[in-house]
This record gives C-alpha cells, sequence and structure tokens, in this order.
C-alpha cells in the first residue's frame, strides 16, 4: 500500500471493514516526497461486501493497494 498526491503529513491506515483501524497496515506518508510503501495481511471475509476500510485523520490523500495474494481455507481432514 502507498499514499499517492498527499495533501499533509499523516498514518493511512488498511483494516478490515468493522474490525478497530489499530488491526491492519499503517503506511506514513508527507506530502514532501517520503511516502514510504508498506507490506502486509489485511485479513477480510468473502461474500461480506467491502473487504477493507481505509483512514487517515489529518490529510487527505488516495491510495494504491496491490494484492498480491490470498488465502484459501483448507479443506477439513478427517481422521
Amino acid at each position: 500500500m502507498a499514499a499517492v498526491s498527499p495533501d499533509g503529513k499523516d498514518n493511512l491506515k488498511a483494516f478490515p471493514v468493522g474490525a478497530d483501524p489499530n488491526a491492519g497496515l499503517t503506511v506514513n506518508f508527507a506530502q514532501i516526497g517520503t511516502n514510504l510503501n508498506n507490506v502486509g495481511t489485511v485479513m477480510t471475509t468473502v461474500g461480506t461486501g467491502p473487504d477493507i476500510s481505509l483512514s487517515a485523520h489529518y490529510a487527505d490523500t488516495h491510495a494504491t493497494i496491490q494484492v498480491l495474494g490470498y488465502y484459501y481455507p483448507q479443506p477439513k481432514r478427517h481422521h
């Protein structure tokens, strides 16, 4: 995830819909070329509508998120 064209300094958070904002991924950004990328996992639930919430409290920004894969539930094993 990366902040794009921010208008100030802040933290961009990505987290599962309905979860606490601290339960996900955070990227620090500023208006003058100090934007950072960050890699992490944000757990979502299939079929519930929107999956990921984004939050920034002090400055506006656009965001890019690249999905590199997904977790597929393992079938239950019978013993």
